[in-house]
């Protein structure tokens, strides 16, 4: 019998999770360790108030005991963890920060330091950000909120490992 099989019926309490992830989970209907497998990553990261990290906490208890989430993600990093991003998610990421509706004074700020899409925008920390002309405290603010609001679980200064595309175009 394979592991899948040995814990499917098992509720997701043998997992010994947080209370936050198993608020989360419950509160989508997921009770047992089959209903949790069923589930992508990119779907679980859907689920409201489940962040990353209690991304990875259900990554390591489930690894514990042999199984795996479906992953359908790319991978980023920022700093001690990784982050994976769906499709739909990486596809924001082609957006150009002109579509994102900032305010002028900062949309020129990262035009002037050729930053043309969410992307390149990203991959820059939030220290070196605050050390351009025309960007403050507030822009940092904006910015990260735009990003939220995008659904891109992830802060400024991440390294997302398939960016740029090979195949996006130089304009």
């Amino acid at each position: 019998m394979d592991q899948k099989n040995l814990y499917s019926s098992h509720s997701i309490s043998i997992l010994n999770l947080s209370v936050r992830a198993v608020n989360c989970l419950k509160g989508v209907g997921i009770v047992n360790i089959e209903q949790l497998l069923e589930y992508k990553e990119s779907d679980l990261l859907n689920i409201p108030n489940l962040d990353i990290n209690t991304l990875f906490e259900l990554e390591r208890k489930l690894n514990n005991i042999g199984l795996s989430l479906e992953s359908n993600c790319v991978h980023a990093t920022n700093k001690n963890y990784y982050v994976k991003l769906s499709k739909k998610q990486f596809a924001k990421l082609l957006l150009t920060v002109d579509e994102l509706l900032l305010p002028s004074r900062l949309s020129k700020a990262l035009n002037e330091m050729d930053i043309k899409y969410v992307g390149d925008l990203v991959h820059i920390p939030e220290n070196v950000l605050l050390k351009w002309r025309n960007i403050g405290r507030k822009s940092i603010s904006e910015l990260k909120k735009k990003i939220h609001d995008l659904d891109l679980n992830f802060n400024l200064g991440m390294n997302v490992d398939t960016w740029p595309p090979l195949d996006m175009n130089e304009t």
